[in-house]
């Protein structure tokens, strides 16, 4: 039992190295809270954004094939023929 102690006493010690060696690099990287804060607000906007953007896409996509069904349909009715034009087989050639 007290040697599990002392290994978790150890681990927390070194812990809290690793913990103030981060704290240190981050104090010594300039900016490093004015560009965390540009992230994080970055982040915050672009997400909805994104999102509009996508709806906005969804919405024409559904526009333009209703659209294209509606002409497809109508044609149809008219006699309109789609697809290739029946090729003709003439023999001896």
């Amino acid at each position: 039992m007290e040697q599990l102690l002392e290994e978790y006493d150890l681990a927390v010690l070194q812990l809290e190295i690793v913990e103030k060696e981060v704290k240190d690099v981050l104090k010594q990287i300039a900016f490093d809270k004015k560009l965390l804060a540009i992230k994080v607000i970055s982040e915050i906007l672009c997400r909805p954004c994104f999102k509009i953007l996508s709806w906005m896409a969804e919405e024409e996509r559904g526009r333009i094939r209703k659209l294209q069904r509606e002409s497809i349909h109508l044609a149809l009715q008219n006699g309109t023929a789609f697809g290739r034009p029946k090729a003709t087989i003439t023999e001896g050639v």
